[in-house]
């Protein structure tokens, strides 16, 4: 009886996570439906951030190495690294695989800080006693700029300041639904294209007012956030879709147990029920044997 008491609880507890993984796949795949939303509205402006940026590059090649977001100091001592990971977990290998890209993306013997956007990175960090020299948490509703702006700002100043020569974003780049990819890129100093690489792509018809050089200034500054952004909105998008295939895969796990241990209690019932049968009759021949004695 314990035995059968014992798989009831199970089969009634693992109905109810089966249940819980199933709500939260489905919270998941609406938010990754918004984020992928945006995603694909900000694709448009990140194209022609970059189409603008290559056109004043072409007409402004000596403030290449007079801008302070530009200059690439040497030898470079310290490095900084922003690492966009999440704020809750149940996402299978997405954090710890972002995690091990931002301590593994800065060549040896150089100092490493981090600034981290997501509670999970923040902790994660903090189990592998690195620095972490500031936290942001990742609004639960939909992807801010606003964020991306404060950490994009944060990074700019400790850059110029000459904390750091060398800026790195640890960040997982959504390919589909299926795949998203862990990376690890370098932000400052920004990276120019080259004159073959201007020339490759080609020119686009554009006149700038005031001069190039005093709108690229300006606008160096909204490349990088804009870059920190999508970022934001490609690891947001990952986090979903990790999350959501992730409780799929618990919800499927779930109900297979559920089954398999519904099996066992079936079984189970079935000896009980044999025993007592069992029992009973043995109970009835000794009745009848007993009555036949003289």
């Amino acid at each position: 009886m314990s035995n059968l008491y014992k798989l009831r609880r199970r089969i009634r507890s693992t109905r109810n996570v089966s249940q819980v993984t199933k709500a939260m796949q489905a919270v998941s795949a609406a938010k990754l439906g918004r984020v992928r939303q945006m995603l694909e509205e900000s694709r448009p402006y990140r194209h022609w951030t970059r189409h603008i940026l290559q056109e004043l590059s072409r007409h402004s090649q000596a403030i290449r190495g007079s801008h302070p977001l530009l200059i690439h100091p040497a030898p470079v001592e310290r490095a900084l690294v922003i690492v966009i990971s999440a704020d809750r977990g149940l996402c299978g290998t997405y954090i710890q695989a972002v995690i091990h890209q931002a301590t593994h993306c800065v060549g040896k013997g150089v100092a490493v800080d981090y600034l981290s956007v997501g509670k999970k990175g923040t902790s994660t960090l903090a189990l592998l006693n690195e620095h972490v020299i500031a936290s942001f948490d990742i609004p639960r509703a939909l992807p801010s700029y606003r964020l991306a702006r404060q950490a994009a700002v944060m990074a700019m100043d400790e850059f110029t300041g000459g904390t750091y020569q060398e800026v790195y974003v640890a960040y997982t780049h959504f390919r589909n639904l299926l795949i998203h990819e862990a990376k690890c890129e370098r932000l400052l100093p920004l990276h120019l294209p080259t004159e073959a690489e201007i020339e490759e792509k080609g020119g686009l018809p554009f006149s700038f007012e005031p001069s190039p050089e005093q709108l690229l200034a300006a606008f160096l500054p909204r490349a990088l956030e804009m870059k920190v952004y999508s970022h934001l909105v490609e690891s947001i998008a990952s986090e979903h879709s990790a999350r959501m295939v992730a409780m799929e895969n618990a919800t499927r796990n779930a109900d297979e147990m559920v089954q398999e241990l519904t099996l066992a209690f079936n079984k189970a019932r079935q000896r009980r029920i044999t025993r007592e049968i069992l029992d009973i009759a043995g109970g009835a021949e000794g009745l009848n044997n007993r009555e036949k004695r003289p």
